[in-house]
């Protein structure tokens, strides 16, 4: 199947909607990176912020909970950043899968020195 647009011959349809949906692919991998945090791939503090400031908007009752991984530090001298980031990975997951009701469950990471 071929469409020649007016004054351009040759150009396919296939061409031109593979370089569209190439472009939405690429737009769409941006905003998830540009609402995520990369280690954990839970919402960041910017999109959890506009996901409370929207509830807030819409007049919709909902419950926040925040948790510390305390001494966290404690962990990432010991045994490395590694063993850090598997942490972290593993509880975003274990938060992910238990409040699997939840809308957002999002991270405000801090890096420990």
């Amino acid at each position: 199947l071929t469409w020649t647009a007016p004054g351009k011959s040759g150009r396919t349809l296939a061409r031109v909607s593979g370089a569209k949906l190439g472009l939405l692919r690429a737009m769409h991998k941006t905003s998830l990176q540009a609402a995520t945090d990369a280690l954990t791939g839970l919402a960041n503090r910017r999109t959890l912020e506009e996901s409370v400031r929207d509830l807030f908007d819409r007049g919709e009752d909902f419950a926040m909970a925040i948790a510390d991984l305390d001494h966290f530090k404690l962990l990432n001298d010991a045994y490395g950043h590694e063993v850090g980031d598997r942490a972290l990975r593993l509880f975003a997951r274990t938060m992910r899968t238990t409040n699997s009701q939840a809308r957002t469950v999002g991270t405000r990471r801090r890096r420990s020195s």
